[in-house]
């Protein structure tokens, strides 16, 4: 058993002289959460877009003020023809064009509708659905607050409600998810990296020779990246509370209990 104690120490030691190990296992999952948290996100806040008006008029005018004055969107540019659109797209400085017909008030007065296209970036196709989807409820609202006068005798009102993610915030959606990919490659990677390396060096043949039993080797190999792997998790954690502001409900001792199943099952794939 002593030496069995003594295999386990050795591997520790050997973990926190080598640097790259290290970053692999610390610098990688944190750099991760940040950029997943941080940049990568599918809200829509403080998009550009423009503005092609041929009305001009009080109708086009309120319709734009009322976009511009949404936190969702910001009025960057106005469009005087039709072949700046796809100039201003080649710029890459807005993600949709708003385009009204001529004399939009008069049609939508005389014929009861009037036309706005909406033009959009799909480069990413589900940011600009996101945009499309943002810009009609706007449109929807003004129309609401236009009809309001006007009395229907059977209405159904959808009433929505959000449960566990009302904000519908993207970084609640993507950190418990990218905390499990991290935990599995970075558990997976380092015993498969730490096994092949003593093959490498041809010390793998003198451990197998050596007093310990095979599978203790194996087992003195994986020890150490379990307690590292758990403090690995208890920081993405840490960061999800402490950065995102991320709730966290229920027992942590159960998902504690989780996670270092998790992490054994992980590392041994790497075996």
């Amino acid at each position: 058993m002593k030496r069995f104690i003594g295999f386990i120490k050795k591997e520790f030691y050997h973990i926190f002289r080598d640097r790259r190990s290290l970053f692999i296992l610390f610098g990688m999952p944190i750099a991760q959460i940040l950029l997943f948290g941080f940049a990568i996100t599918n809200e829509i806040n403080n998009v550009d877009i423009a503005i092609l008006d041929h009305s001009k008029d009080a109708s086009t005018e309120e319709i734009i003020n009322k976009i511009s004055a949404s936190k969702y969107f910001t009025v960057k540019q106005i469009l005087t023809r039709e072949a700046d659109i796809e100039t201003a797209f080649k710029k890459g400085k807005i993600k949709a064009v708003l385009n009204f017909e001529k004399h939009f008030s008069r049609n939508l007065i005389k014929q009861n509708q009037a036309t706005i296209q909406i033009i959009t970036d799909a480069t990413d196709p589900n940011t600009a659905n996101s945009i499309t989807n943002y810009i009609n409820a706007i449109l929807q609202n003004y129309q609401q607050e236009k009809n309001r006068a006007i009395v229907v005798e059977y209405q159904i009102i959808p009433q929505t409600r959000m449960v566990y993610n009302p904000e519908l915030k993207s970084v609640f959606m993507f950190v418990p998810g990218v905390m499990t990919i991290i935990l599995m490659l970075v558990s997976a990677m380092m015993t498969s990296i730490s096994i092949t390396r003593e093959k490498e060096l041809g010390t793998m043949e003198i451990l197998l020779v050596s007093p310990l039993k095979p599978f203790q080797v194996i087992i003195g190999k994986v020890v150490p990246y379990i307690f590292l792997s758990v403090i690995n998790a208890a920081v993405i954690v840490l960061l999800s509370i402490f950065i995102f502001k991320m709730p966290l409900q229920g027992s942590l001792i159960l998902l504690g209990l989780e996670s270092v199943l998790f992490i054994i099952t992980s590392l041994a794939l790497g075996i």
